[in-house]
């Protein structure tokens, strides 16, 4: 029997005021077929509500063909290899615990457009960028990627010949809940003090803004723009971008990737913010990092929606032990380990 309408796969880049969902053309340079579909994400109104908002961008983009193919990257620490969310911050109020793979294959079932099997890919929204910089952007052809992501939040995404490394307890690259001096005191979207987003994010450098005497009811982008003529928001530019810069030579210092690559909101912030961060990484690094490039992403937006749908096309088929968590501890030795 002739199939309605030809199969499409879908990458979506789920975030805490925006949802962006785009068909792919599968390759080995990925492409998005078409515009995106933009709809906002009603964060306050529940999980449930978030799910239909994706259900309806995915149901928009593809009219009445049905999806082979949904991968979604998620803001907080997912589960990979089941698609549910472990935590999350309070930017989504109530995420955590949703089963975003099941939510979302449900109701493209019930509109008629999932093919017999669908089951979604749910991977974190950072390591879904990462992915997608480090396979078909600015890390494209090298075999270890950190990319961080400072916007709203600060995360971050460890890809190893192109494959995510996420951990053993869902929460590797969680960059912005690293303890920083000089953070003391100030409150995480985790809940725990002394984080680096607590100075590092958007609303970080807010924070720090009004701590020194700025005007109250400046926004992030208006304390950015004054940074070249207002003496207290250059001071709290520097602080904040000096914090990522001083966290990054951490990082780096731990895994020793190729490259790294700085995305995110802030990451557009300007000269003065990427001198801070660069100023302070060459300060604390050792010199054996002295030629490590840290660079602008290059996709944009596209990067999230490409590394989403490549989780469910190929990555999570292909994960291992490396790759996600078991769900029931190891009891015999493997053959190495005898």
């Amino acid at each position: 029997m002739q199939e309605r309408e030809p199969r499409v796969h879908v990458g979506v880049d789920l975030g805490g005021t925006k949802i962006v969902a785009a068909r792919v053309v599968p390759g080995a340079l990925p492409r998005l077929d078409g515009p995106p579909v933009l709809r906002p994400t009603p964060a306050a109104a529940g999980s449930a509500a978030v799910l239909d908002a994706v259900a309806a961008a995915v149901t928009a983009l593809v009219g009445t063909r049905r999806v082979a193919t949904l991968g979604v990257g998620s803001p907080g620490l997912v589960d990979a290899g089941s698609g549910r969310i472990v935590a999350a911050a309070d930017t989504l109020p109530g995420w955590a615990g949703t089963d975003v793979a099941e939510g979302l294959a449900a109701r493209l079932r019930a509109r008629g457009l999932a093919v017999p099997g669908l089951r979604p890919g749910v991977l974190n929204d950072v390591d879904a960028h990462a992915v997608g910089e480090a396979r078909w952007g600015a890390g494209s052809g090298l075999a270890r990627v950190l990319l961080v992501a400072v916007g709203t939040g600060v995360g971050a995404g460890l890809v190893e010949q192109g494959r995510p490394l996420l951990g053993r307890h869902h929460g590797a690259g969680e960059i912005g809940h690293l303890p920083l001096p000089g953070t003391y005191g100030l409150r995480c979207s985790c809940g725990r003090t002394g984080h680096l987003e607590a100075i590092g994010s958007g609303p970080g450098l807010l924070r720090r803004f009004r701590a020194l005497g700025g005007d109250p009811a400046a926004g992030t982008r208006q304390v950015v723009a004054a940074a070249e003529r207002d003496p207290t928001a250059a001071r709290a530019l520097h602080d904040s971008a000096s914090a990522v810069g001083r966290a990054l030579a951490g990082a780096v210092a731990l895994v020793d990737p190729d490259r790294v690559v700085l995305t995110g909101g802030m990451s557009e912030a300007g000269p003065r913010w990427w001198h801070a961060v660069t100023a302070a990484f060459r300060a604390e690094a050792t010199p054996a990092l002295d030629e490590l490039e840290i660079v602008p992403g290059t996709l944009g937006p596209r990067a999230g929606v490409l590394g989403a749908w490549w989780w469910a096309h190929e990555g999570r088929a292909r994960s291992g032990p490396r790759d996600q968590p078991r769900d029931q501890p190891r009891d015999q030795p493997r053959d190495e380990d005898r």
